[in-house]
C-alpha cells in the first residue's frame, strides 16, 4: 500500500493531495470542506476527519473513529489531543430539503507528542498540503503495515495538523480489506515505527524514556506472543527484549506459557473454546 500511495503522490500536481482507498465512499462535500479549511489555515500541514462505517448488510456506525482507534480511549476527547478548536461551515445533502449548511467542529494543533503513543488519524480521510508532503517525503515501503502512522508522525513532527469532527468518509468493512493483516506483521511493524521515531527525535525519547521503555516492553511482548505459534526463536528474542525494557510486564508470563506449550496442544484448546 505504501508503494501505491507513493506512486499516486508522485504523479499528483496540485497544491493539495487527498487520499481515498478503493473500497471506501467519499462524502460529496469532503474535498471542498477540507480544501476551504486548508486555504484558510496556511500553517496546517494535514487535515483528517471522522468517518462512518458500513458492511454488506448496511451501516454499522454513523461515527466509527472511537471504536476503530483504541488509542482514543486514553483521552477524554479530541480537545485533550488538539490545543485549538473552531466552528466551520459544511454543506450536507438532504433528500427532502436539498443542500443544508451546518456548523461542525475542527480541532487543530501540534500533536506529535500524542500521536507517538498510537495512531488516531484515519488514512483515507486525509488531505495533505504539498509543502508538508515534500518535507515528509515518501512513505516507508519497508514497513509492511502501520506505514501510514509513521508517515503522519513525520508530518506532525514538522507542522500542526487538524481533525474535522464530522464523518466525511464512509469506511467499508469487509473480509478482504488490506487492514486485516496477520497479527505478527502488525506487531513487528509497530516496533519499526517506534524505533524509527526514537532515531528521528532522540531528545523527545530521552525526555520520556520511562514511557518509551514501558511501551517497547508491551510491543515486544505482543510480538513474542503472536510469533510463539510458528516462530519460537523470534518469539524468544522479542520476549528477552520485553524483559530488558520492563521486567515487571504482566503479559510476559502469558507469553512464556504459550511458548512452552506445544503448538498442537494450543490448537486443541482453541477448538475447545469455540465449542
Amino acid at each position: 500500500m505504501a508503494s501505491a500511495r507513493n506512486e499516486g503522490m508522485s504523479l499528483a500536481r496540485g497544491e493539495f493531495i487527498a487520499w481515498l482507498d478503493s473500497d471506501d465512499i467519499c462524502h460529496p462535500y469532503r474535498i471542498i470542506t477540507q480544501l476551504k479549511y486548508l486555504l484558510n489555515n496556511p500553517l496546517i500541514g494535514l487535515v483528517s476527519s471522522s468517518f462512518s462505517a458500513f458492511n454488506s448488510k448496511g451501516e454499522i456506525s454513523p461515527s466509527y473513529i472511537n471504536e476503530y482507534y483504541s488509542t482514543l480511549k486514553h483521552y477524554s476527547g479530541f480537545d485533550s489531543i488538539y490545543s485549538k478548536s473552531e466552528l466551520i461551515t459544511c454543506n450536507v445533502s438532504d433528500t427532502n430539503t436539498g443542500i443544508e449548511k451546518i456548523k461542525i467542529l475542527v480541532f487543530s494543533g501540534e500533536i506529535y507528542d500524542k500521536l507517538i503513543w498510537g495512531n488516531f488519524i484515519h488514512p483515507p480521510t486525509i488531505m495533505i498540503r504539498r509543502e508538508a508532503y515534500l518535507k515528509a517525503g515518501f512513505l516507508d515501503e519497508g514497513i509492511p503495515t502501520s506505514e501510514d502512522w509513521e508517515y503522519f508522525l513525520s508530518i506532525a513532527n514538522n507542522s500542526p495538523v487538524a481533525f474535522i469532527d464530522f464523518p466525511l468518509l464512509k469506511y467499508r468493512i469487509s473480509k478482504n480489506q488490506m487492514s486485516l493483516l496477520h497479527d505478527n506483521l502488525i506487531a513487528t511493524a509497530i516496533l519499526i515505527v517506534v524505533y524509527k521515531n526514537i532515531v528521528r527525535n532522540p531528545h523527545f525519547y530521552l525526555s520520556r524514556k520511562k514511557q518509551f521503555k514501558k511501551m517497547l516492553s508491551n510491543y515486544h511482548s505482543k510480538a513474542a506472543y503472536v510469533l510463539s505459534d510458528r516462530h519460537p526463536k523470534h518469539s524468544i528474542e522479542h520476549l528477552l527484549k520485553s524483559l530488558k525494557y520492563d521486567y515487571r510486564n504482566t503479559t510476559i508470563l502469558k507469553t512464556i506459557v504459550k511458548i512452552l506449550l506445544p503448538y498442537c496442544f494450543i490448537q486443541i484448546l482453541r477448538e475447545m473454546r469455540k465449542n
